[in-house]
């Protein structure tokens, strides 16, 4: 059973998509992009949120933030929208349960910039990590690749672009919600709503880029990347994209990590601290973190 806290969150992603006049059908992105925006959450006492040395990049930091333990993160939208007020709650409370710094990059909204764009910028901003921190110059104790929904997808396909480039690999990545696969005929998600097949034309510009593994990366080889924890919801439109790529993940060998949250709809992580089942899932994701580096 969902907690008070989850029904109010969806209340309040409700009501945001409903002054944004969002329209059930069509594809308004000027109103996609109020509607994601910023839910007005409390953060950690002592947050702090500061450019980064490197392009479209924040750093999101707490006062329990080890500088050495470093989280690149890929925000959602849909590819055409979210950005740093979306999300800065979910990395906030992500930065203070993993008592880690998170790399926020802020990457170039579709249709402004067209795929692969944003897989460079986030690709780019993963080897920078990997000897940048929030306090200079210094090599990563333990570097992380995440994200959520649209974003998920662009962190596995940036973290399938170091494995082709033969670049050192972080040593794990954290899936929320993702959305791995952008063909209409077979995701449920793009079916469920005219406008995601929109986001996604937005995006790709040639739909027959959706054959492409960096696109849609639920199709790639998977094998050589690092441990995964792949996080969905029982009401998560992209749970089919999880548990699929979950399957393909081990059976390419790689560690997974698959946690289904039951009554938990697309993103709930991004409701802490209102909603406990996000805390919960956050909280979840610190462990995990913590497994990887053995601290």
């Amino acid at each position: 059973m969902s907690s008070p806290g989850l029904l109010m969150a969806k209340e309040l992603e409700e009501a945001h998509f409903a002054a944004a006049a969002l329209p059930k059908e069509g594809f308004d992105i000027s109103a996609l992009r109020r509607a994601i925006g910023d839910i007005g959450l409390d953060m950690p006492p002592g947050v702090r949120i500061q450019p980064a040395e490197t392009a479209n990049c924040h750093w999101v930091t707490t006062p329990i933030s080890d500088t050495k333990r470093r989280i690149v993160y890929s925000h959602g939208g849909g590819f055409v929208a979210g950005g740093l007020p979306s999300h800065r709650t979910l990395l906030a409370w992500l930065a203070y349960y993993a008592s880690a710094s998170v790399l926020f990059v802020d990457y170039t909204l579709a249709p402004e910039a067209r795929f692969p764009t944003q897989l460079h910028q986030v690709h780019d901003a993963l080897a920078w990590a990997a000897s940048n921190g929030p306090s200079g110059a210094s090599d990563a104790a333990g570097l992380f690749i995440a994200g959520d929904s649209a974003g998920a997808g662009i962190a596995l396909a940036a973290l399938l672009m170091a494995r082709a480039n033969g670049a050192p690999l972080p040593d794990g990545a954290l899936f929320f919600c993702g959305m791995f696969n952008l063909a209409h005929a077979s995701s449920a998600f793009i079916q469920a709503a005219s406008r995601r097949q929109s986001m996604v034309e937005a995006y790709l510009g040639d739909l027959a880029l959706v054959e492409d593994p960096l696109a849609s990366p639920i199709r790639a080889d998977l094998g050589g990347l690092p441990p995964l924890l792949v996080q969905t919801g029982t009401m998560d439109g992209c749970r089919a994209d999880s548990a699929i790529l979950s399957e393909r993940a081990k059976a390419a060998g790689v560690p997974v990590t698959l946690q289904v949250w039951q009554d938990t709809f697309h993103v709930w992580q991004r409701f802490a601290p209102l909603a406990p089942e996000a805390d919960e899932a956050l909280q979840a994701a610190g462990r995990f973190i913590a497994e990887q580096i053995g601290s």
